[in-house]
């Protein structure tokens, strides 16, 4: 059974997943002093609930992972509203962004893993609502020792909960220890998806990271300015002509409402519909993919198969 922010699904019912998406990011302390002059949550919620309704007509899209940690601005009672409208299923996460300020400093890791299993146990704040996946990042400071601490963290809430990890990196080789780090420290590989691996072309190491038992999330379609659409493209015929068909999870890191992207939010609207939707990855990628060969069972493996096996474990 998979925790979502409606309550539990078997994971046969996931359907069509993608893996790795942010509805809202918001700075909340910003958000606490200005309130609706800072994100107006109806509107946000409208908008999340007609972009989540539209991927599921037009795509077939069932089940999104929102992957914003706690310190991203994670809002689960906006998810909650966007899943009612549209009904699309949300996952929810736990953890911590890579971000090096006082908190996360000062306090020690066994305290956060306490709190991160209590969000697991018990819900996120008073929702009721319990996370699916841990997310963890390495930053553009790279392995830190309070990057490194994250990590531990993320790593000991998967081993005591079996709840997945989900990360974000930045570069490939980030990409391999943070893996290596994982593995170092106990983790099951099975249970990490290594993020937004579809950025790098290195083929050799992202086949190292399969063969070491991760799955690698090839999460950012639609991000040209990260890598072209041509090499993601070509990186996932790659690896999936090299037999990793089965390790391979696709998405788009859309973040939907982000609160750096406007002045006022009366702006918002306007400029979020010329953004980029849910629909890219079967709209654009898929015909391209079916152009190289490729079949509906093919497709069913990414977008459904693999999302499955991973939450199963």
């Amino acid at each position: 059974m998979i925790n979502t922010v409606l309550g539990e699904i078997d994971a046969s019912d996931m359907g069509r997943t993608l893996m790795h998406e942010h509805a809202v990011c918001f700075d909340v302390s910003l958000r606490n002093a200005f309130g609706k002059k800072w994100v107006d949550e109806e509107k946000a919620v409208e908008f999340i609930a007609k972009r989540l309704k539209a991927a599921k007509e037009n795509s077939g899209i069932q089940t999104i992972v929102d992957a914003t940690p706690i310190n991203s601005g994670r809002d689960v009672r906006i998810l909650k509203q966007a899943s009612l409208l549209s009904g699309v299923n949300i996952l929810a996460a736990t953890g911590l962004f890579a971000f090096e300020n006082f908190p996360i400093v000062g306090k020690s890791a066994e305290f956060f893993v306490e709190l991160l299993m209590g969000e697991i146990f018990g819900g996120i704040e008073d929702t009721g609502i319990k996370p699916a996946v841990v997310k963890c990042a390495t930053g553009p400071q790279g392995f830190t020792e309070i990057n490194q601490k994250l990590l531990w963290i993320a790593g000991e809430v998967c081993k005591r909960t079996g709840i997945p990890i989900t990360t974000h990196t930045e570069t490939i080789d980030m990409a391999v220890e943070q893996q290596n780090f994982f593995d170092k420290n106990g983790v099951d590989l099975s249970k990490v998806i290594i993020g937004h691996t579809g950025d790098y072309n290195d083929i050799e190491k992202l086949s190292e990271i399969v063969k070491k038992g991760s799955y690698l999330g090839l999460d950012r379609f639609g991000l040209d300015e990260f890598n072209s659409l041509e090499n993601r493209v070509n990186t996932l015929d790659q690896l999936f002509q090299k037999g990793f068909a089965d390790s391979l999870v696709v998405s788009h890191d859309i973040v939907l409402v982000f609160d750096a992207d406007y002045d006022d939010f009366s702006d918002f609207p306007q400029k979020a519909e010329n953004g980029r939707t849910f629909d890219y990855f079967c709209e654009v990628v898929v015909p391209r993919l079916k152009e190289r060969g490729y079949h509906d069972e093919d497709i069913q493996r990414l977008l459904v198969d693999n999302p499955r096996r991973f939450f199963e474990g």
